[in-house]
């Protein structure tokens, strides 16, 4: 069990780098916080380290890289005001083919709560794949990962240019759902989803990127009512997926 009590100390300047997206990039590493995220990265196998203070190291019993800590480094590495006092590296996660029949794609999203809370939601219903386009936040951000609440470990999530996935999936024969409001005619109860079903959600402040509409198959909406013109993109998902998940 190695000690380090210096924050000038070299890895842990490495550690404090990984807070920046181009670092995480570079390294294909990203961190952790907290016990309940400690224990999905080792479930999954993703961790490579333990940074925590020696009574909480004493009590560690399944796992061997084990660095111990004082509180001014996990200050100093932690993301949050008041961080528990254990914190985990893990390597990027793994991506693949999708091989299911209901995925989730997202257009520039970026607000890292509103990811979180999509990836929660994704796994809570059973989605295995969610696409992401290129110019949407880090999934690696501090705050997709707490949002997220661990789910994070449990979902394919593969960042690309989701034209050509869409291209992609419909080669075989996934039907393309979107949420482009001036567009839809459906409400959502409405639709009967396909049996490999794609559902593509935009930007939080502008939508489905225009370029993206003509490879939409079907268009719905969500009905609202006193005065709210529409619903916050990690919530109509939500509601979405509840709706597919009682069809079948």
């Amino acid at each position: 069990m190695k000690i380090i009590s210096s924050i000038d100390n070299s890895l842990i300047k490495d550690l404090v780098k990984l807070k920046e997206s181009k670092y995480r990039k570079e390294k294909e590493q990203f961190l952790i916080e907290g016990f309940h995220l400690i224990e999905e990265a080792k479930k999954q196998n993703k961790l490579l380290m333990i940074l925590t203070t020696q009574d909480i190291a004493n009590k560690i019993e399944d796992f061997s890289n084990i660095i111990v800590v004082n509180d001014q480094i996990i200050k100093k590495i932690s993301t949050t005001v008041n961080p528990q006092p254990i914190i985990g590296v893990c390597i990027f996660l793994d991506s693949y083919e999708v091989d299911k029949n209901l995925v989730v794609m997202l257009d520039k999203i970026q607000d890292p709560t509103n990811l979180g809370n999509i990836i929660r939601s994704c796994v809570a219903f059973n989605v295995q794949t969610l696409y992401i386009s290129n110019d949407s936040v880090d999934i690696y951000n501090d705050k997709v990962i707490r949002t997220s609440m661990g789910a994070i470990f449990h979902l394919n999530i593969i960042k690309t240019n989701l034209e050509l996935i869409i291209a992609s999936i419909k080669d075989k024969g996934f039907k393309v759902y979107g949420t482009v409001f001036k567009e839809a005619n459906n409400r959502l109860r409405d639709v009967k989803f396909s049996s490999q079903a794609a559902l593509l959600f935009g930007n939080e402040g502008k939508g489905i990127n225009p370029h993206l509409w003509p490879l939409i198959d079907d268009n719905f909406y969500i009905p609202t009512s006193n005065g709210v013109e529409s619903l916050n993109v990690a919530n109509a998902l939500t509601i979405s997926l509840y709706e597919i998940m009682n069809q079948n």
